[in-house]
């Protein structure tokens, strides 16, 4: 299984994982099916934030450094995704504050991951 075992880089409230390249729809679909190592990585994400309840702002800016970090499709690809942004953003905030805590941002991740996972 795909592991993000790496130091965290911040970059102005973003947060990439040094070699982590997950470049196919199986490597990424491997990776969400190791639970351990997904909640792992998903963890040293939020806490790289410095922050316990990350805005829309904060969760688009991550998804950027993530998609240059894990290898997934640059952003003029993922247009459907960006579309749909506010959508994901909304369905996983469960508290409906308009910020995603640790256990939402998880859920987060794993459906953002999930869908990418879709289109390779």
């Amino acid at each position: 299984a795909e592991t993000l075992e790496a130091k965290p880089i911040i970059y102005k409230q973003t947060v990439g994982v040094r070699k982590a390249v997950v470049s196919d729809g199986a490597k990424i679909r491997s990776f969400l099916a190791d639970t351990e190592s997904f909640e792992l990585a998903a963890k040293t994400y939020f806490d790289a934030l410095e922050s316990e309840h990350l805005t829309k702002d904060v969760v688009k800016d991550c998804i950027k450094c993530m998609r240059q970090e894990l290898g997934l499709p640059p952003a003029q690809e993922m247009v459907k995704f960006d579309e749909r942004f506010d959508e994901i953003f909304d369905a996983c905030d469960g508290d409906k504050n308009s910020t995603l805590e640790m256990p939402e941002f998880l859920v987060w991740l794993r459906v953002v991951l999930e869908g990418m996972a879709d289109i390779f």
